[in-house]
């Protein structure tokens, strides 16, 4: 009996020396699970900040693109108000040299009704006078 005591004593004793070593187990197996929860929702969070970049990406690349062509027809449509202002300009000093040359065609005009006056004249004095001649 006196060994029984002996070898329950002993296990007694090796069970409490044990004993913090299971706490201290159990304690890091509930810390490692804390942990494996807290980087699966860290994961879970950096998955989506990744969606996220990658969709705020695609509509970057989609603006860029629209920009893009919004700059080339605005290039286009520069293009074309430079020729219409071009051939506006044009039509005007067309317009302008017509009306220099109508101006050139009056005063011509009005010379050639006073010549044709003095002319008329002239000869109507001359006609009276062989008139009166006769």
């Amino acid at each position: 009996e006196d060994t029984n005591t002996d070898l329950e004593r002993k296990l007694s004793e090796i069970m409490e020396q044990h004993e913090p070593a299971q706490d201290t187990i159990s304690t890091q197996k509930m810390r490692l699970a804390q942990l494996a929860e807290e980087m699966e929702r860290v994961l879970a969070s950096m998955l989506k900040q990744r969606q996220e970049e990658t969709r705020l990406n695609s509509r970057v690349t989609a603006f860029e693109a629209q920009a893009s062509t919004h700059r080339k027809q605005a290039q286009e449509v520069h293009k074309e108000l430079n020729t219409t202002l071009e051939e506006l300009h044009a039509k005007r000093l067309y317009v302008c040299a017509l009306e220099l040359e109508m101006q050139d065609l009056r005063a011509e005009s009005t010379k050639l009704k006073e010549n044709t006056r003095t002319v008329a004249h002239t000869h109507s004095e001359e006609v009276a006078g062989l008139a009166h001649e006769l």
